[in-house]
């Protein structure tokens, strides 16, 4: 086989020693940049290798910040705890009693333990257990703001300030929106809350849910996820059957939670603030018979305490002083002027 090298046009066996030899005496060495030039082949030089250097470093750490973000919404759905952060020096506190009837007791999370009464602004910590026997009710504020309010027969598990176990009983949740979502554990599944009003009662039979407000969740072992909206009651029982309903927000049933609701302070509000307020404790819609009326509510402001009044009595207390009256029918409140009809 023959090859020509271009550059003499001589041709040579491509096996041979001679071949080699004449190869490199033809080759030409690399000729040297001329020194006028070399400064600006140098930065030229310079810029690219700071170029790709860059390039690089930047790839780096997008991939980086992509797998960083990547772990951390791994751990947020797994675990909803793992960015919460705790308040320094109450790490163990988890509720205050807000308001009692009847006697409560608590059992604190200690082998030698015993039952003690319960009362009115005391703290409740961590693993803390909460009988109200025959005839007591309590509201509790939860770290972090949602409410908890419990029916009599009831025994709650205070897991944490956004984690609780009711064994029996009923809880009702308020968490008016709050950014921390609190769940209920029940025997037959977890209740967790979507900025909402809701009650969970556990009997011997199933577990009833019923929502006045937003929506909630209920998961239970091995099945779909199912969601309750407001005006619904969801119940299952312990075959893992459950029903839906349509219910009204307001009631004999619901009246156990407004008899322990805390007091509301009524110090510079108007009195159109405290209608809301009473309308959504009681899930009633708020009515004015004159849009004057409305005006009048809204120039109106309280002063003064109401502690001792409850609030299934407010509205006697406040609006009389407004020159107001009330009328409620089939779940709305209908405020009137005090010469007006109402009934």
């Amino acid at each position: 086989m023959k090859r020509k090298i271009q550059e003499t046009g001589e041709t040579f066996g491509t096996g041979s020693d001679e071949f080699l030899a004449k190869l490199i005496r033809i080759s030409r060495g690399r000729q040297d940049v001329p020194p006028e030039i070399q400064p600006r082949v140098r930065l030229a030089v310079h810029s690219r290798w700071t170029e790709v250097i860059s390039r690089r470093a930047r790839k780096r750490r997008l991939a980086i910040g992509a797998l960083i973000a990547a772990v951390c919404v791994f751990f947020y759905f797994l675990s909803p705890t793992v960015f919460t952060t705790e308040i320094p020096g109450k790490e163990s506190q988890v509720a205050t009693v807000k308001n009692i009837h009847g006697r409560i007791f608590v059992l604190d999370d200690s082998q030698l333990s015993q039952p003690h009464l319960v009362q009115k602004g005391d703290a409740l910590s961590r693993n803390a257990v909460i009988e109200t026997g025959t005839s007591g009710r309590a509201s509790l504020e939860m770290m972090r703001g949602p409410e908890v309010r419990l029916d009599t027969h009831t025994r709650l598990h205070l897991q944490s300030y956004r984690s609780l176990y009711l064994e029996r009983g009923a809880a009702y949740v308020d968490s008016q929106q709050e950014a921390v979502r609190i769940s209920v554990v029940t025997k037959l599944g977890t209740i967790t809350d979507k900025g909402t009003q809701f009650e969970v009662r556990v009997s011997d039979e199933f577990v009833r849910v019923r929502v006045r407000e937003g929506a909630v969740f209920l998961k239970q072992q091995r099945t779909r996820t199912q969601i309750a909206q407001a005006n619904e009651q969801l119940s299952v029982d312990h075959g893992g059957n459950t029903s839906v309903k349509r219910i009204e927000r307001y009631g004999p049933e619901w009246a156990w939670i407004s008899e322990v609701a805390p007091a509301l302070q009524i110090e510079n509000r108007s009195v159109l603030e405290v209608l809301r307020r009473v309308s959504r404790e009681n899930g009633w819609t708020l009515n004015f018979a004159e849009d004057d009326i409305r005006k009048r509510a809204t120039r109106t402001i309280l002063h003064g305490s109401s502690d001792e009044v409850p609030q299934t009595n407010l509205l006697d207390v406040v609006l009389p002083v407004s020159g107001l009256k009330y009328s409620i029918q089939q779940g709305v409140l209908t405020v009137h002027s005090e010469k007006g009809k109402f009934k």
